[in-house]
């Protein structure tokens, strides 16, 4: 996801036009405090697993590859959630204790702790055998002893702290944030609490304990996070505040007398969907660059349909009574969204076609107006570029851009598939003219020159591509250039996660490949399993083997 801030609290035109909604005098937000708490981060490259998958069609099975990556994790995309180090429990007994666990394998802390809290900005709850509570930082250095308070709660990267009567809210560090205070509020997954300091007034502080926000509300704060690494909703009297949970700042902050929660958030976390509180009567709404839109006409549900691999690539569609239509201009349109009787294709609010199955015809429409009308034999097909068009009667296979030109095409032939210009650069090509299924399927670069080898099949894989051929049984893992990097006894190369570990098994085997060296650095039978803290385990009857990213073993659990 883009780690820009979603939205801004200033006046921006409307993106999509139409009346704004007026906003009511904004809540104080301040600015950031000095971070001096706030956990270090790593910026430098680590070796990330890329699990190549595979159920290769061989007899006695197939093996499942994993495959190394350098890739940088540090900066641009990390949130407060984002932890170098884990817990690991001593034996499979669930009576063990646990230590504390780099993500390179090296054990910070012997295993001391009966239970443990959830890493926040580097900073987690533990308790010992006598029953008492500290907290511990992602080094392995207790920054507050054990027995300092009776009871400690985690509260999104906070803390609060209890000894007898008396009750205060701290950092991960031991530094005081709040005392006296009314009462707090709060989301479980939100990195962020509402303390109410008096009756009816709040601080509004994230988790490196820096108060972003005060405000008065008779009515107790309402939170809702949507994935707790993008964002998180506040809402409380006449007012709605988005906030950002990369930059744990406020985003948005919006006048309205509706009670609203956040619904849903683009890939490119720009547009904000929204519901009201209440289950009943769900006006939906939306926010763009920090204006709310409130539609004319009430929808069940407001959809955000948009693109991973082309996270600008959206656009919103409104489902009522009358079916599903396109928002376009702030309005409802009445281009129907999934009605396959009424073929209309939709790219974005701005780049849409409609099919005439009669006419055999394909109009592109670009802002609302027709651009260019094109021979289509059958329905098009969104790409990640545009549009892929069959057409039968010049006797050809094209990829249109969405201004309704071509961008590469295969003549002399009705069926076959391009599946759009990647991110790479390069367009998958089925062209079942080969006689052979094995070379059926090649990559070729924007030039329209042909840059891989053939192959029955391809699928893109990030910046790499998986590849199979028949006669020979393999799967080959493609580079960017189409160039094979490794061929091996697989069915395919699988990927767990934003590429960045990729998994397949059969009969329980798992292989551990390092790209560079093209060695086999793990070899196990076994359940396998991930985790975003930087280590994999493979589960068999009798144990739990950890490893790093790496393909390091550190620690056996039996």
């Amino acid at each position: 996801m883009d780690s820009k801030e979603t939205a801004t609290s200033s006046e921006p035109a409307p993106l999509l036009g139409g009346k704004k909604k007026e906003e009511k005098p904004k809540a104080k937000d301040q600015p950031a405090e000095k971070k001096a708490d706030k956990a270090p981060r790593k910026s430098k490259k680590k070796l990330i697993i890329l699990i190549a998958a595979a159920a290769a069609l061989v007899a006695g099975g197939v093996i499942a590859l994993i495959i190394l990556l350098n890739l940088n994790r540090g900066g641009e995309g990390e949130t407060v959630f984002d932890t170098d180090a884990f817990f690991v429990r001593e034996n499979r007994d669930s009576s063990g204790k646990y230590a504390l666990f780099k993500n390179d394998g090296s054990r910070l802390t012997d295993f001391n702790f009966t239970s443990t809290g959830t890493f926040i900005n580097g900073y987690a709850t533990v308790r010992n055998e006598e029953d008492q509570f500290g907290i511990i930082d992602h080094t392995g250095k207790m920054t507050v002893e054990f027995g300092t308070y009776e009871r400690i709660y985690e509260l999104g990267g906070l803390f609060e702290v209890k000894s007898g009567d008396n009750a205060k809210i701290i950092k991960g560090n031991g530094e005081d944030v709040a005392e006296g205070y009314v009462d707090y509020k709060r989301n479980y997954d939100a990195p962020y609490v509402a303390i109410e300091t008096a009756s009816n007034q709040y601080k509004l502080y994230n988790a490196y304990g820096d108060s972003i926000a005060e405000f008065e509300s008779k009515t107790k704060p309402t939170f809702e996070t949507r994935d707790k690494r993008v964002a998180t909703s506040v809402a409380f009297d006449g007012m709605l505040m988005l906030l950002n949970n990369k930059t744990l700042k406020v985003a948005a902050s919006i006048g309205t007398d509706v009670r609203y929660i956040l619904s849903d958030v683009s890939a490119n976390e720009k547009v904000f969907t929204l519901s009201k509180e209440e289950y009943s009567d769900r006006t939906m709404a939306y926010v763009i660059d920090g204006s709310l839109y409130e539609l004319d006409r009430k929808c069940s549900t407001i959809t955000i349909n948009d693109d991973e691999s082309n996270k600008d690539r959206y656009y919103l569609s409104c489902k009522n009574d009358d079916g599903t239509f396109l928002i376009r201009d702030n309005k409802i349109t009445d281009i129907p969204v999934s009605d396959y009787s009424n073929r209309y294709i939709i790219y974005d609010e701005n780049h849409y076609g409609h099919y005439d199955s009669k006419e055999a015809k394909f109009q592109i429409f670009v802002n609302g107006e027709e651009k260019k009308t094109v021979n289509a034999g059958y329905t098009p097909s969104i790409t990640r570029s545009g549009y892929s068009i069959r057409d039968y009667k010049d006797k050809m296979i094209a990829l249109y851009n969405t201004d309704g030109e071509i961008v590469y095409k295969l003549d002399g032939i009705t069926y076959g598939d391009l599946y759009g210009v990647d991110e790479n650069g390069n367009i998958i090509v089925r062209d079942p003219r080969e006689s052979k299924s094995d070379d059926r399927q090649y990559l070729v670069n924007k030039d329209g020159n042909i840059v891989s080898e053939k192959f029955a099949s391809i699928s893109r894989r990030g910046k790499y591509y998986s590849a199979y051929r028949y006669d020979t049984k393999k799967a080959y893992l493609l580079g960017s250039d189409g160039k094979i990097i490794i061929e091996g006894d697989y069915s395919s190369f699988d990927f767990y996660k934003k590429n960045t570990v990729a998994f397949g098994r059969k009969d329980s085997q798992y292989d551990l490949i390092d790209i560079d060296g093209k060695s086999v650095k793990v070899s196990e039978k076994g359940s396998i399993s991930f985790n975003e803290s930087g280590y994999f385990t493979i589960t068999t009857d009798d144990e739990v083997k950890y490893y790093t990213h790496s393909g390091d073993l550190f620690y056996t659990q039996k």
